[in-house]
Parts: C-alpha cells; structure tokens; sequence
C-alpha cells in the first residue's frame, strides 16, 4: 500500500490579511510587500505520493471555488522524431473517454456540477483543468486518476476530432498573430531544437497519425512521477490530500526511467534573420525578436520587467520613442514570451509608413541607449508598483495564477517563490536590465519578420496556390470519416446531480445620487489591496448600439490618452476604454489621485484643450475600425443590426463609420456629444480596498462642479424589427467561413422570457457538451462555435444568434447541420439532465464574476447604467431556480422558431 509522504507543509503568508492592515496604516505610492511569513491562514501544502505524483494545494478560505489543474510535463518539445502534433492530439484526446468514462461523460459531468474544464499544450508542458465550486471536486480527481492510465484513443472518436484539429491548425494559418508567433520560433530556433516545430503539428502528419501512435506517446509521459497536480480554491486541504491519495495511490509508478527533457545546451543566440511574408492582411505587421533564456534562468523575470520599461503603452520609453516622438507605428507591443529552455524577447509594431530601415534604427538605437544608461529610479518605481498590481489582479483569477504558479514550480521546483513575487519586485536591479540588452538584443542577434498585404499580381499568384491548398485539405478531410454516433453516457448516469443552491449577492455599500445627477456605487472588498473603478454612460447597451458609438469611442480615447500623459499619473494605474467606458485598475493607495485625474479630465473641455489627442485618437480610432471591418463576426454583427432595425440609429456600417472619423473636426465632436457628457447621464462604479465613507465624501467634492444638461433621451420601449428575412452574403478572400442563423427578439433583461433564454444559451453553446459541441464531435465540420440568445436583452431588442467558423468543404454540411439543430431544438425542447446542468452553469458563472473587483465592477455598472439593481439580479436568479425542463421547452417552442432564422455568411463560399 502506498503511502503519501509530506515532503512540506509550511503556512505561509500570502501577504493578503498583513498588506490589507499595513495598507490601510500607510498609504504609500510604492506598497512593500513583506517577505513570505508562517502567520497566515492561508497555505500552501507540498505533498509527493510514494509512486513520484505531487500535490500542491494553496488554500484560499475566502475563495467562492476550487481549481484544479493536473500538468504533464509533455509538450510538443518532446516529439523528438515522432510525427509532429501528437501531444496536442493527445490534449484534445483524453477528456473524449477512458475505460470508465464514456466518450461523452467527462464533458456531461462537467455540466452536471457547473464545471469549466478544458485542456492547453505548450513546447513543455500539457495542462488539464477544471473549475468548480468547493464542494464538487472529488469527481475531477476520480478523472484525472483514471485519464493517468486508462485512456482509450478510440479509431472513430480519432476520426472526428482529427478534423477539429486540422480545421484549427487552419484557422491559425489565418489568423495574423498566431502566424507571427509560429513563424518567429520557427526562425529563431534552429532545426535541431524543438522549438522550431509548430505545437499543433502539420498537414502532412496530422492525417496519418493512429490511435497507437497516441497510445505509444501516452505511455511514455503520463505517469504519476512526470505529473503535479495543483488545486486552489476554498476546500478543505487535508480533505484534497486524503482523497488523492486514495484515488492516485494505486496507480504504480512504471519501472522505465521517466523520460528526461530534450537536450538543451545552455542558450546560444543565433545571426538575425530578416525574412519578408505576403498575406492577406489589411496593414504591413513587422515583428523584431530576439531569442532569450527561458523559464529556468535565475533572473528570467529582469526580460519581462524590460518589456514593461520599454513597450508600456502609458510609461514605456520606446512605446513612445516610437509612437508619439517619431511617428513611426501606430500601435508597438513588447513581450517576453519564455519557456523551460528558451523564449523570445518580441517586439510587434504596425508602422505608418514604408521605412521599415528607419523603424529597426530606432529601436536598436533605443536598446543600446537604455543599456548604457540604464533606467531611472522613477521608471523602476512605477514599473514595480504595476507589476504588484498586475500579480494581485492574476492572483485572484485562478486559471491565470495556477497556470503561472505551476510553470514557476516547473522550472525551479520551489513551491513558495511565485508567491513572494510582490516582495522580489520590490528588488529589482537596475543593472541586470542593462546587462541583459547587452547580452541578448544586440543588433548582430535581431530577427525581423515582415508581413506585407498582397498587391493584386501576388493576389492572383496566391489565389491559385490556395485553391489547389483548399482542395488537398477537402481530401484530408473528407478520408476516413467518423461511422458512428457519439457514445451514450454511462459514467455520468450513475452520479447523483448536486443541488442548485442559488446565491444572495450583497448590495453595495454605497449607492448615491448627487443633485446634479451622478449615480456612485461603492463596494468594499478586502481580499487584495486593489481598486477598479468604471465611468461612463447610462443606458450603456443602448449608445454601444447606436451610431452615437463612433463619436463615444473617440471621446473615451481621447480621455484615456490624456490620462495616460497626466504629469500626475499615479504609479500602479492602468487604464482602458470601450465604447461608452474607461475601466481604471490600481493599487488603493493611489484610488484617490486617480478618482481626481477622471473628475478632471472626463468632460467636453478635454475636447478643446486636446489637440495632440484628438488628432492621435481619431487615427487610432479609424484604425480599430478598419480591423472590425475586417472581423468577420463583427461585420455580420453589425450587417444583421442593419436589416433588422433600418432607418433607425442602429442603421449604419463600418464604412460609414470610417467615413466619419475620417473628417469629424473636434468642434463637430464636441457638439454630437454635448447632449450626452454630463452628470446626469453618467455613473462611477468602484470596488476594492476602499473606505466608503471617505471617499464618498471625496467623490462629491471631486465630481461637484460636473456640468449638468437635459440628458438624450433613450427609447423606453423595443424596436419593431423588420419583417423581412434577408439573407446575407459577404465575400471576402479569407479560406475561412463564419456563418450564422439569425432571428429578431423583443425580449427584455430579467424577464422570465430571458430567464429562459439563458438556460437555452447554457444548453445549446456554452461550454463542452453543449449542443453545438456535440455537433463539432460529432462531425468535426468546425473548429470554434459560438451563439446567443436574447442578446441586447438590455435596450429590449436585438437577435438570437448560432453559428460556426468552418472551410468551404465542410460549410453546405455546417449549414445544415445548424439548421436541424434548431429544428430539433424548436421540436423536442431539452431534457431535465440538461435544464439542470445549464443552471448549475448559469449560477457558477455569478460566482465567478463576484470573485475579482475587475469582474464585480462591470457586473455592477452594467446592473446599475441600465436601472437595475443587485435585488432584481438576486430575484432573476431565483427566476432561474424556478424554470422547469418542461417551461423552458414551452419558452423554446415560442421563441426559437426555425421559420424566423435567417442565414448570414462572411467568406469564400466559391473556393
């Protein structure tokens, strides 16, 4: 009998309950986080079985949920000379059935409990994980035991998934940043190091892989001592520790030495390339990289603390050396993407001119000043108090911290010093960052990488070759088709569904009305010392909609940029606008001077006193326009508003809005949007380490002199949609299809109608085993589906929507295949094993957006811009509870009526 052997069980401190009683004593712009104690709660557990599995478990008492992730340290990286892309097969494989599990049981377990599970690969490593509520996750670990070692790999669920797979690949080759990143490994990395190859493998080795290709490959790598199991969240450890070893105890350790890592010398850089690509792209994309140690270096965090310095786009040096000084990009980024053995230090720009020359010399320029130089005091300052936010902000996000957490304890073996992170910011060297331009970005080592749009004779040169492409992939993909359906479930009908229970969200602690009419809501929480405050409209969803929109967008730019070059910006601020927004995060001891920054500056004056920003904005904003022009889902977004709600506000394209931004004068700006930018048409929502009390009086203070006017009026009641049912074809180049059924909806938010739809939408697309992903198992005719019910619900009209992203071969079958989905769906209803599991879904995506400040926040905005409140949310939520399977069907016989969808499709359908 194997025993579990504690190798550690050390409480440590978080430094959660300390920094919240130091902060609220000492507000200082630069928090110090006091190195890692044995005087909290919380704690971290080492454990290792005796056959080589380790346990590593953080509890977080006041997390609302437990996550759980199982990493094998297998990647693509060890493929070695086996047929590329099988580890990545392997991830897609092994929730689709054991011997105990059923093809379609993990996924239906999953929903049975309200579970999120999903699987990742990188060059190192495979990760499988699960988020559920605390007290459902002993089924995960009965799964995660039994896919250690009894995976099944079967010929005909290979069949379909292989296509999924394919038609991925397909969409990266697509997809303008998951090009740049393949190619720039495959440039920087020599052919003799794994790095080179793509993780999702080849056309030519995807087909011809078998099940004992798989099963070979599986073997090999997934035991118990090449696998650390981490769980996080609010259960109870010693629980988790007696449970696992109960069910990971059993499986025996093989007696072949586990496989050792790829042979990795120590890191050599290689001569720069530069290499020119022409694809279908709207705007020339260049992308400077360098490659750089990877995860296993002792000072790998100086390369991301240098990204900061350099590419911030509120404080980074060459963010602005290039953008705003020169003029030379119109958007810069800057990444330092590691792994176990190696990474790239990246550096992406889309540039305004052609002088590609001229950009490299600025940015090599730059580089070796700063590793002359250095960085000043002030930059390490703000550089340091944004990384302690950025940590806090990831810390209460459990897929982010655990995926960091584990490739930390994966490339140092020390459990504890992801966590003292916060305290090693504090320690930054100034004169690491130097030594590391001078040894990894010298010039001699810069690749550049160059995507160019086609002109019109390498248009017709690339037309030819991507028809005989498209053709050799209608061959891949039509061979071996699947034969049978999906299999019945058999592990899943022998567990006993949870009970619902349907929680009771607290009010705020504060809402208030000022008497010029600005709406506050404040709530505290003090589980990390952050603060997210949202500004902006009311009736958000409606202007969102409306053509009101382009102008808002603008403004909201324009203010964030004057935001971002304020003499007074506080440190650890980060800022971010959408249409009707800006959304602030930052550390709370600098709430107060960002509170004063928005009440300063959110107002029409910043219009007349702005010009460098209007005119920056403007461009930026026309830019961002073009690339939705050329999103395929927001074009056929906007393309069906359009038919549906014509010669109304909502009645308007990309290109119309382009031609706005192109000459709108500041003055027309300031008088579209007079009717809008004042107190009584805005609200401030704020969430975090706060005192109510004082802030409020400080927000009345600072918002006090706000202008009042006579606010826009919104339409109380839903539009009339149009009775006519278009059908929409927009073709483009790109090999890709989106496509959707579409249908008008008058349904409001919080009506038991939207109660329903919200249990339809859990039940037809969200998540695995939904509807549609039983479809993509089924066939395999698309890689990524999506769909909505009653969506605007908000303004109280809008359209419910299905739809896939597929490839001319498989889109007359998708087509189909989605139109006898809602035929069924509008014939039969759903069954009670799925109304249950949609609500289980429904009642754990609000627990999860409760958990951080930066989902709490836009939950509250978006409650209160549209004038409602936590009690209708918590009475809505009962509303759900009280839906039966039997409802929901006589709801879907209503309202999703086949006869009202209509067809919109983006792509080429001629290839």
């Amino acid at each position: 009998m194997s025993k579990m052997v504690k190798k550690y069980s050390v409480l440590i401190s978080i430094g959660l309950l300390i920094i919240l009683l130091f902060l609220i004593n000492h507000r200082s712009p630069i928090i110090t986080i006091a190195t890692i104690t044995q005087q909290d709660t919380s704690t971290i557990h080492h454990y290792v079985l005796s056959n080589g599995l380790t346990l590593l478990i953080h509890h977080k008492p006041q997390a609302p949920h437990t996550f759980l992730q199982i990493t094998y340290n297998v990647g693509s990286a060890k493929e070695s000379h086996a047929p590329k892309g099988i580890a990545h097969i392997i991830e897609h494989m092994l929730f689709k059935g054991t011997t105990t599990y059923a093809e379609r049981d993990i996924p239906a377990i999953a929903r049975m409990f309200g579970a999120k599970i999903n699987a990742a690969t990188s060059f190192d490593f495979t990760w499988y994980y699960v988020d559920t509520s605390n007290d459902h996750w002993k089924p995960f670990i009965d799964i995660f035991a039994d896919c250690m070692c009894n995976a099944r790999f079967a010929k005909q669920h290979l069949a379909s998934e292989i296509k999924t797979i394919i038609r991925e690949v397909k969409t990266a080759k697509n997809t303008i940043h998951k090009i740049l990143r393949e190619q720039m490994f495959e440039y920087a990395y020599p052919p003799n190091h794994p790095y080179h190859f793509s993780i999702g493998g080849y056309y030519e080795d995807l087909n011809r892989i078998t099940p004992q290709d798989l099963h070979t490959f599986y073997k090999k790598h997934y035991r118990p001592d090449n696998a650390v199991l981490f769980i996080t969240g609010g259960c109870d450890p010693e629980s988790v520790k007696t449970y696992v070893q109960k069910v990971f105890g059993p499986i025996k350790q093989p007696q072949e030495p586990k496989p050792s890592s790829f042979n990795s010398t120590s890191w050599s850089n290689q001569l720069g390339k530069n290499v020119t690509l022409y694809k279908k792209v709207a705007h020339p994309r260049i992308a400077f990289f360098w490659t750089i140690p990877g995860l296993k270096d002792e000072d790998e965090i100086v390369s991301s603390d240098l990204a900061f310095l350099i590419g911030n786009t509120m404080h980074g040096s060459l963010y602005h050396e290039v953008i705003t000084n020169q003029k030379q990009a119109i958007s810069l980024s800057v990444a330092a993407t590691k792994h176990l053995y190696g990474g790239l230090f990246i550096i992406t720009c889309t540039p305004t001119k052609n002088e590609y020359t001229a950009l490299a010399q600025t940015i090599t320029t730059h580089l070796q000043t700063c590793a002359k130089q250095g960085f000043s005091s002030d930059a390490i300052k703000t550089m340091t108090a944004h990384k302690q936010r950025i940590f806090y902000q990831d810390y209460l996000q459990p897929e982010t911290m655990t995926r960091n957490w584990s490739k930390s304890f994966l490339a140092t073996h020390n459990p504890f010093i992801f966590f003292q992170r916060p305290h090693h910011y504090n320690l930054s060297d100034p004169k690491k960052l130097q030594s590391f331009i001078a040894t990894y970005l010298q010039p001699e080592f810069m690749h550049q990488l160059t995507i160019l749009p086609l002109n019109k004779k390498r248009k017709r040169s690339l037309e030819k070759i991507t028809e005989k492409k498209e053709q050799r992939d209608a061959q891949l993909l039509q061979s071996n088709p699947r034969s049978t359906p999906l299999d019945t479930l058999k592990r899943a009908l022998t567990l006993t569904p949870p009970p619902l229970i349907i929680p009771s969200y607290p009010q705020p602690n504060t809402t208030v009305t000022y008497p010029h009419g600005l709406t506050v809501i404040m709530a505290q929480r003090h589980d990390t010392p952050l603060v997210t405050l949202q500004f902006g409209l009311k009736n958000a969803c409606f202007f969102e909609t409306s053509y009101q929109s382009v102008f808002l967008e603008t403004f909201m730019k324009i203010v964030c940029e004057q935001i971002k070059h304020h003499p007074n910006l506080p440190r650890s601020l980060t800022i971010t606008h959408n249409t009707t927004s800006i959304t602030c995060s930052c550390l709370a001891s600098d709430a107060d001077a960002t509170i004063d920054l928005i009440a300063s500056l959110f107002s029409l004056e910043t219009l007349t006193n702005a010009e460098p920003e209007y005119k920056s904005s403007r461009r930026a904003i026309y830019n961002l326009y073009k690339k939705r022009k050329n999103r395929h889902k927001e074009t056929l977004y906007r393309t069906i508003t359009q038919h549906l709600y014509p010669q109304t506000c909502f009645d308007w394209s990309f290109n119309d809005a382009l031609a706005t931004l192109k000459t709108i004068t500041a003055t027309e700006l300031f008088n579209s949007l007079t009717p809008l930018i004042h107190a009584q048409n805005l609200i401030c929502v704020i969430v975090g380490d706060i005192d109510c009390t004082k802030l409020e009086s400080h927000l009345q203070k600072t918002f006090g002199t706000f202008a009042t006017n006579t606010p826009l009026p919104v339409p109380n009641t839903p539009l009339t949609p149009s009775h006519h049912k278009p059908h929409i074809e927009i073709k483009t180049q790109s090999p890709m299809i989106t496509t959707e059924l579409a249908a008008p909806h008058t349904i409001s938010l919080f009506s038991y109608e939207y109660a329903t739809c919200n249990i339809l939408e859990h039940v037809c697309f969200h998540g695995w085993g939904s509807r549609l992903f039983s479809l993509r198992e089924s066939y395999g005719l698309f890689y990524s589906n999506f769909g909505a019910f009653a969506q605007n619900a908000e303004i109280g009209h809008g359209f419910h929507y299905w739809g896939a992203i597929t490839t001319h071969d498989a889109f007359a079958q998708t087509t189909q295949k989605l139109t006898e989905s809602i035929t069924k769906l509008f014939t039969t209803g759903i069954t009670t094993q799925e109304c249950a599991a949609a609500k289980q879904l429904i009642i754990k995506q609000w627990n999860n957006a409760f958990a951080s400040p930066q989902t709490q926040v836009r939950i509250l905005f978006n409650l209160y811009a549209h004038n409602h409140s936590i009690q209708d949310l918590n009475e809505y939520l009962r509303t759900i509870e009280t839906c039966s399977y039997n409802d929901v069907s006589i709801s879907t016989h209503r309202l999703i009526n086949p006869h009202n969808f209509f067809q919109a499709t983006i792509g080429n359908q001629n290839n």
